[in-house]
């Protein structure tokens, strides 16, 4: 006695052929643009230039506010006492916005800089920073001295 092991095929379950397969991947090829240009226009939108420099705002006026003595060295130079007597200074260096003790050390700000402006009012300190990206950020700062 024969033992036979069999199977029932349908008749359309041949598998994958040639032209399947070719038009798999024409759908594929065609579609991959379309999917770049919807990942393009998802931008991440960072918003971390305007939080450094709005805390970079605060830190400075909380620095100034405290300060007994504050001078203007240049307009993107700005020179002030410290609570122990120190000189601080923060400074435009190399796209970089800088805060120097004593004239020692380099602690950075602030970074890609175009431009930094100091300028004293009658009530207080301007601040103007502009970055690389061309955005412009303004701060008054009022010191009651």
């Amino acid at each position: 006695m024969k033992k036979n092991a069999y199977s029932v095929i349908a008749r359309n379950e041949f598998g994958f052929s040639m032209i399947s397969m070719l038009t798999t991947i024409t759908i594929i090829f065609i579609s991959l643009p379309f999917l770049a240009y919807l990942l393009n226009s998802l931008a991440y939108s960072s918003h971390q230039e305007m939080i450094s420099t709005q805390q970079f705002f605060l830190f400075l006026r909380d620095e100034l506010t405290e300060s007994p003595h504050i001078e203007v060295i240049n307009p993107d130079a700005i020179s002030y006492e410290l609570k122990n007597g120190d000189v601080a200074e923060i400074s435009f260096y190399n796209n970089l916005v800088r805060r120097r003790v004593e004239e020692k050390g380099h602690e950075i700000y602030l970074r890609d800089i175009d431009k930094l402006m100091f300028k004293k009012t009658s009530h207080g300190m301007l601040i103007t920073v502009s970055t690389m990206q061309g955005e412009f950020y303004e701060k008054q700062i009022f010191l009651f001295q």
